[in-house]
């Protein structure tokens, strides 16, 4: 499957991305001469409060991207506060790591909270030559297990210490796309094992195409959680089945990610990766992430879809969906994308996806 984006679509994007770049300039919290933070969220409908750490790493990420694509002094500037800011965060940073979340399970957010980090670190690497940033990330990932029973990471908590595999599939997945990412390819043998994993069926999908949330392991643990969750899927099928469909996209933007690094690998050529591609692009299921809760006002299909330009789609399709995500999320107060939601501190930091799929797509 060929990429179907146009340049004029990316340059569109790109200019969304460069707009948004400019209006969170103005969130910027300057705390002395070199470092600054973003306004932390709440985890979105989960409503577990949040240190600064994962909006700062996004706009992290925005801010990289936009310097890299227009050379503007400014984009660059703040990036390197953010990322000095990670890099020296205070009384959020233990021996163990990053403290992500203050309330509602572990204070690492499972591994996508290291995610999240490495990902604005390797970019800002990357995009604005920090080498010390850069350095952290390889430090970053090289701290956190990988369980090769699971093909999967093992969470590390900031506060209690290293823990168990993390088995939600798309913190898996969205860490595995940041490691390959990693300057110097410090992690693309990690991600390689886990697109192994992905083939030989750690990745699940439905009849109807939509991944499973829980990444599938030959472990006690993970047979347990499975069996948990299949129970809960038959008391709350509809809420199950709205929160698998609201983290879809969420779940092939890292896998698409991944392709755009391992495009020969075995799993991109399989039936199941073909589906859930299939899936995303039907407009039925489009169509269903209206009034989710996990979609428009919190994993933005908007930003998401896109990226799905790389293995095949109408480009009027992302148009018209990143077209409602603007009509129901776009601020014209803030020019960011800060209503609608229940966390729109998040929200907005979220244009970081799009940053990315561009970039994918280029």
């Amino acid at each position: 499957m060929e990429a179907s984006v146009s340049v004029t679509d990316r340059e569109e994007l790109r200019s969304v991305c460069v707009a948004a770049a400019e209006a969170g300039l103005r969130w910027e919290i300057r705390l002395d001469s070199r470092r600054s933070l973003m306004p932390p969220g709440h985890n979105g409908p989960y409503r577990q409060i949040e240190t600064p750490a994962r909006n700062t790493a996004h706009w992290l990420v925005t801010f990289s991207l936009a310097h890299a694509w227009t050379g503007r002094e400014s984009f660059r500037a703040a990036g390197l506060r953010l990322s000095s800011f990670l890099r020296d965060p205070g009384p959020m940073r233990t021996r163990a790591g990053l403290i992500h979340r203050q309330a509602g399970g572990d204070r690492c957010n499972g591994v996508i909270g290291p995610a999240w980090i490495i990902d604005g670190l390797s970019h800002a690497g990357s995009c604005l030559d920090d080498e010390e940033a850069a350095a952290l990330a390889v430090h970053e990932l090289n701290r956190l297990p990988f369980d090769e029973r699971s093909k999967a990471w093992r969470r590390v908590d900031p506060i209690s210490g290293p823990a168990s595999v993390d088995y939600t599939y798309n913190h898996q997945a969205w860490l595995a796309a940041a490691a390959a990412a990693v300057p110097g390819g410090a992690g693309l043998a990690y991600a390689q094992r886990f697109l192994d994993g992905a083939a030989s069926g750690s990745l699940r999908v439905r009849p109807d195409g939509v991944a499973h949330h829980i990444l599938h392991a030959p472990t006690v643990k993970c047979r347990l959680l499975l069996g948990r969750f299949a129970m809960l899927r038959m008391r709350r099928p509809a809420a199950i089945g709205a929160k698998e469909a609201g983290y879809h996209l969420y779940v092939l933007f890292p896998l698409i990610r991944l392709r755009a690094r391992f495009p020969e690998h075995s799993v991109f050529s399989s039936a199941k990766f073909r589906s859930a591609v299939n899936r995303a692009t039907d407009p039925s299921f489009i169509d269903g992430l209206n009034g989710n809760p996990y979609a428009y006002p919190y994993n933005a299909p908007g930003f998401e879809l896109p990226i799905v330009g790389a293995v095949g789609l109408d480009p009027g399709l992302a148009r018209e969906v990143y077209e409602r995500q603007r009509r129901r999320t776009w601020d014209p107060a803030t020019g960011l994308h800060s209503r609608g939601s229940p966390d729109p501190a998040t929200l907005a930091a979220r244009i970081f996806e799009l940053a990315i799929a561009v970039e994918v797509l280029t």
